[in-house]
């Protein structure tokens, strides 16, 4: 959606580089980030510690004062590389202005969990705003302070309401360009033939339908994007 409305530069992160390289092939995204699967605990979120190594270990589910600091820095230090990747590698490109304010001007964040939305907040530039899409959970630790100072607008959005009716109209104009072999200057809306990955035929295989959508990889090695159930 933010290349169909006119964005030059969308950065994505996920955990999963599969999925990053996806965005980046089909032409959803002009920029991806690979980040670490580190979880950090809080009496508001996981009681599983995560480490760079990937060894989990248990947690009382309480954060200290030095932890929350702790887990504030590296969520400074993961905005930063994600505004470092979006950046153009080309000196000469004159529509980027070095003195600029870094950082993203509107960063939709999608899985609730709460260093995302920290690292959201840091990587927003002054007057950008923070698109809280994902439902995590109800009591967060932020850093309002870097949304206070720097007027980073916080919005909250329920993701399903009125989306139906733009969708339909999008995928027709996408077929109906595709129809045509529409090529040449400007965006055309990216592919979506590829985007289901797995069927399930019969209501009697939701469930496995269900845990292989949480999953991102089958097991054959397979990216997992879109279950689809046919009854």
């Amino acid at each position: 959606m933010a290349r169909q409305a006119g964005c030059t530069t969308v950065a994505i992160a996920d955990v999963d580089e599969g999925r990053v390289n996806y965005a980046i092939e089909k032409g959803f995204a002009t920029h991806g980030k690979v980040v670490g699967r580190q979880l950090h605990t809080s009496a508001s979120s996981s009681s599983i510690c995560t480490s760079d190594s990937g060894t989990s270990t248990p947690d009382s589910g309480t954060m200290t004062p030095a932890s929350v600091f702790n887990q504030l820095d590296h969520a400074k230090s993961m905005a930063q590389k994600l505004i470092e990747a979006a950046k153009p590698v080309d000196p000469l490109m004159m529509f980027y202005d070095e003195d600029d304010d870094d950082g993203f001007d509107i960063t939709f964040e999608c899985t609730g969990k709460e260093i995302c939305m920290q690292t959201s907040m840091y990587a927003t530039k002054c007057g950008g705003k923070v698109i809280m899409v994902g439902m995590g959970t109800p009591i967060q630790t932020l850093p309002m302070s870097a949304a206070h100072l720097r007027e980073v607008d916080i919005l909250g959005i329920f993701r399903y309401a009125n989306t139906y009716k733009t969708g339909i109209r999008l995928l027709n104009a996408a077929f109906a360009d595709k129809a045509k072999g529409a090529a040449g200057t400007g965006f055309h809306f990216p592919s979506l033939d590829d985007m289901v990955t797995h069927r399930f035929i019969g209501l009697a295989n939701a469930k496995g339908a269900f845990d292989l959508a949480s999953r991102t990889v089958d097991d054959d090695g397979n990216l997992v994007l879109k279950v689809v159930i046919e009854a």
